[in-house]
């Protein structure tokens, strides 16, 4: 019989994004087996940028919020996780609720983190696995749980890719053309929780101190029309001398921030976790985050 696996890595943006690596571990040595994943609807499209997930179960977070539509909405829910059987379900969550998903779900085996963010999620865990400190990234906790679940070295390089978007990538090399030949740092100023946000002012502090020590860089503004255009605005209040600014807003349908990292010499300032495809190298990156507000991711 084929396998499958049920990834449970229903939100937020930054998380989804930082279980990529893990997926592809996991598609590497497992290349003939089917991946699901559990996401939340509105981070659908991101999971569909990974070349190995076969296919996306939505989980119906606000529908379960509300009395009027909780019983159709988990009934619904509770019979796509069963269609199938799993041969292991991996929540990479380690919440109360990621965990209680992994139950519903028909399977061998469930497995979890040894030390979760909520520590009841380890009553629906068969088997936990070790992801190392809290203090090491995202990016490392998810790929040494996932290598330990694999057997395979757990100190490996994290790596992924995503299926391209050709006319996005047309549109960002097109932009690229009338900036610097030098470093291109991409500013992501915008975050869904005002308590992620950077004041914009401080990004524009930090392009005065990498455009003085780094003197033909540029800056590619990344975001929605207004978060860009008002980054772009203050910016240009700096004292940034010879700022050079181009702003790339992404469709509707979210997310092409990772083609930027398909040009060279590039580096990247951003509020979340948005990946190359070396997480380790190439690009660097300047991290700013700020708590979650009420998600509980």
């Amino acid at each position: 019989m084929q396998e499958r696996y049920l990834i449970i890595k229903p939100s937020s943006l930054g998380d989804v994004i930082h279980a990529f690596p893990a997926v592809s571990l996991l598609a590497k040595h497992r290349p003939e087996a089917i991946i699901d994943w559990v996401v939340v609807p509105a981070f659908a499209d991101i999971v569909r940028l990974h070349p190995d997930v076969d296919n996306i179960i939505p989980f119906p977070r606000k529908e379960l919020g509300k009395i009027k539509t909780f019983p159709s909405a988990f009934l619904k829910f509770s019979r796509m996780l069963r269609e199938n059987r799993y041969t292991a379900v991996i929540d990479l969550q380690g919440l109360f609720r990621s965990g209680l998903i992994s139950a519903l779900a028909k399977t061998a085996g469930v497995y979890g983190p040894r030390e979760p963010k909520e520590k009841i999620a380890k009553l629906f865990y068969g088997k936990t696995l070790d992801s190392g400190p809290a203090t090491i990234h995202a990016v490392r906790r998810n790929y040494r749980l996932m290598a330990e679940f694999l057997g395979v070295d757990p100190d490996g390089k994290p790596e992924t890719d995503f299926l391209k978007n050709e006319s996005e990538t047309a549109r960002i090399s097109e932009l690229m053309k009338d900036l610097s030949g030098g470093p291109i740092v991409a500013i992501a100023p915008g975050a869904r929780w005002p308590s992620k946000c950077w004041p914009v002012s401080y990004f524009a502090e930090t392009a005065n101190l990498l455009k003085t020590n780094i003197p033909d860089c540029s800056f590619l503004i990344l975001g929605t029309k207004d978060e860009a255009e008002t980054a772009e605005k203050q910016m240009s209040f700096s004292w940034v001398n010879g700022l050079r600014t181009q702003i790339y807003t992404p469709p509707k349908t979210f997310p092409n921030f990772h083609l930027i990292f398909e040009f060279r010499k590039s580096m990247s300032l951003h509020q979340s976790g948005l990946p190359g495809g070396n997480y380790e190298e190439d690009p660097p990156f300047l991290h700013e985050n700020g708590s979650s507000g009420g998600e509980g991711n």
